[in-house]
């Protein structure tokens, strides 16, 4: 490719896995771009990527780049993946120098500090310093999406009853007979709905179509039609 050829502009489509570079990291096996190294890398703010769908497929980040072009994934798309349950947000408290704490209703204590690291005391124990980023906002953020793995971890979700075309005819039927009844009201005989496949399809399209509806009401008011 030459320089003279014109790029596009792409918005990437997935959501992307790093974790911060720690000095004296073995980066054997980390692709790092010859500009970043002439840049300095790998250096203290940069970040380790990896392919989510090849955990060995792994390759350096610059800070800076990692500073303008990346952020954490909000709460609602790691509850999504948790079949809807959304983590309740820190509730964080400034103090000394615009640095912040928050502590989870577990009694672990989060604190962010304005140069852009986090770190998690447990029972009394500080943990190591991470670097989200460069200012208080971005350490909030990591420790936010922190917390909300470790909660998020111990969730399993419950599988959705299965409603197979059996349970739907089963339901159907008592929904068909009253669609025969009304049939017989206006003048169409039994043996005509029992015998005629015209009347018989239609009378039972009809009950199945009734169905479907009253299931989808009970889908969005979250009720159970089949109670």
């Amino acid at each position: 490719m030459t320089r003279e050829q014109k790029f596009t502009q792409f918005r990437r489509k997935q959501i992307a896995e790093l974790r911060p570079y720690v000095p004296g990291d073995d980066l054997e096996g980390v692709s790092v771009a010859p500009a970043d190294t002439i840049a300095g890398s790998p250096k203290l703010g940069d970040m380790i990527a990896r392919n989510p769908k090849n955990h060995e497929d792994l390759w350096l980040v610059a800070a800076q780049y990692f500073s303008d072009n990346f952020e954490p994934v909000p709460a609602l798309t790691a509850g999504e993946e948790a079949g809807g349950v959304k983590v309740k947000a820190l509730e964080w408290k400034r103090y000394r120098n615009g640095d912040a704490y928050a502590v989870t209703p577990f009694g672990d204590v989060y604190t962010a500090y304005a140069g852009g690291y986090w770190r998690i005391t447990k029972q009394g124990k500080a943990g190591k310093f991470i670097r989200a980023g460069f200012d208080v906002a971005s350490a909030q953020a990591a420790a936010q999406a922190d917390y909300e793995n470790s909660v998020l971890s111990v969730i399993e979700p419950t599988p959705s009853p299965i409603v197979d075309d059996a349970m739907v005819e089963r339901a159907a039927k008592p929904i068909y007979q009253t669609i025969c009844e009304a049939l017989r009201d206006f003048g169409i005989a039994e043996d005509v709905v029992a015998n005629d496949p015209e009347v018989a399809s239609s009378a039972h399209i009809t009950a199945v179509a009734v169905l479907n509806a009253a299931l989808s009401g009970a889908r969005e008011g979250g009720g159970n039609a089949l109670d």
